[in-house]
């Protein structure tokens, strides 16, 4: 099987760092740097380059100083350059996973790096909305990538809930990259050729429960699912992966927590 590329330029939607990226109202006190250690079971998503149509082992680990300079495997490093109460206005340098074929004359572009800037701010009742432009700069794609969401956090009696819609597109070179066959990997492989044009790719929705265990423990649990659009959902790659059009994310993560405090 084709391992699906609708998982090369996005990950998990929904995650415990968009609090450096997203102005949610604060429910922590400051700290000079937090970092975040844990894993955990995940379907769907598999950044070490497992299959991830089945349940594996997923780390996670993050980093955060003053809330301005971030790390972390989704994120990667990123720099809020402006920082208030109701706007994130930022850069990253941002992970682009892939996964490689195991069909012999079908190249799969390489995990990338993409130059992102993004821009958040909060709206009423705890919403925020925003979005991010991505730009590979390590030649896997050298194309353009789009996200845009609203989400919003509520308190409830088990822990803090997290939901959020979003959409995603790309430019025709992304495009073609990750979803498009070639008139030379169809002479190699027997695969339709497909030259798709850029525009929508998905839009999705997720949600993630953060369940406190003491002062320093979280235990997370998430779902995520993805529909995908346009020249994407028609590309053969697509059709003939595990997950076709739809995709499901799921997991659950217990994380630790070192504040400046502690």
């Amino acid at each position: 099987m084709i391992a699906a590329s609708v998982l090369a330029t996005t990950a998990i939607a929904m995650d415990v760092a968009e609090a450096q990226t997203q102005p949610f109202e604060r429910i922590l006190d400051d700290t000079t740097w937090n970092l975040e250690v844990g894993g955990g079971g995940v379907y769907g998503f598999a950044p070490l380059g497992d299959d991830p149509y089945k349940l594996n082992f997923t780390p996670w680990v993050s980093f955060s100083h003053r809330d301005r300079v971030y790390a972390n495997l989704l994120d990667g490093v990123g720099y809020n350059v402006v920082k208030t109460d109701r706007l994130r206005m930022g850069a990253q340098l941002r992970p682009s996973y892939t996964l490689d074929s195991d069909v012999e004359g079908l190249d799969r572009p390489s995990t990338g790096v993409d130059l992102t800037g993004y821009a958040f701010t909060r709206l009423p009742a705890n919403f925020v909305v925003g979005g991010r432009i991505e730009r590979d700069v390590t030649g896997a794609s050298d194309g353009f990538a789009y996200y845009a969401s609203l989400a919003r956090r509520d308190i409830t009696r088990i822990g803090l809930l997290q939901s959020t819609v979003y959409t995603r597109a790309g430019g025709d070179r992304r495009a073609r990259a990750y979803y498009g066959v070639t008139e030379a990997e169809e002479a190699a492989t027997g695969i339709d050729g497909f030259e798709p044009d850029g525009g929508f790719q998905a839009v999705g929705a997720g949600f993630l429960m953060m369940t406190p265990i003491g002062d320093r423990y979280a235990i997370g649990a998430f779902a995520n699912y993805e529909r995908v659009l346009g020249d994407a959902a028609r590309s053969p790659l697509v059709r003939r992966s595990e997950a076709e059009e739809n995709i499901l994310r799921t997991g659950v993560v217990l994380v630790r927590r070192f504040t400046s405090t502690n």
